[in-house]
């Protein structure tokens, strides 16, 4: 074991000092008689940052990534939710927004053909305005679909949760398997 360098150990100690304040004079003392390799402390130890992870839908846990007392970065995948209902809810709506981009292309030629039958006054203002509508009615079920997707994206988004910040791990909460209700 190497001895570490006086300005870690200064840091170690102040900071643990801070932590237990009351048994840092004591242990001080000793460490200058005694000239030790590692410094031991009695007291609790706090951490700086702390964060409560949960899902946010109801789900069961499929893979926990992390042990406890396991350092992980920020952003790091910790717990993954069982991800085959929202992916199939996103191919749903992805195929549903691209119908309805079909739809509108559709009631859009139609349209144009329309309006170019009108100008030849070969039919009437009210089978334009008709096909107008339709534009407009496909144009809403297009957002409607786009709006749909987005929260499929965001729901297949919940199947997931990383680290908020780079730390120390607790011992995760849950079993593997276990399925998790956020009511």
């Amino acid at each position: 074991m190497t001895r570490p360098t006086k300005a870690f150990q200064r840091i170690a100690v102040s900071a643990l000092c801070a932590t237990a304040f009351s048994i840092a004079t004591a242990v001080a003392e000793e460490v200058q008689a005694v000239g030790l390799d590692a410094l031991y402390f009695e007291g609790v130890v706090r951490p700086s940052r702390e964060a409560e992870l949960s899902p946010l839908v109801d789900n069961a846990v499929t893979e926990i990534h992390f042990r406890a007392g396991q350092y992980v970065e920020e952003g790091e995948l910790l717990f993954e939710f069982g991800k085959r209902a929202p992916a199939i809810e996103l191919r749903l709506a992805e195929t549903a927004l691209k119908d309805a981009q079909a739809q509108l292309r559709l009631v859009e030629a139609d349209l144009q053909r329309k309006s170019q039958l009108f100008l030849k006054e070969l039919i009437s203002d009210a089978e334009l305005q008709f096909a107008q509508a339709q534009r407009d009615i496909s144009e809403v079920a297009v957002e409607r679909a786009e709006l749909t997707y987005e929260g499929a994206e965001l729901a297949y988004g919940f199947t997931e949760i990383r680290a908020p910040f780079s730390g120390v791990m607790s011992e995760p909460f849950v079993k593997l398997f276990k399925y998790l209700d956020t009511d």
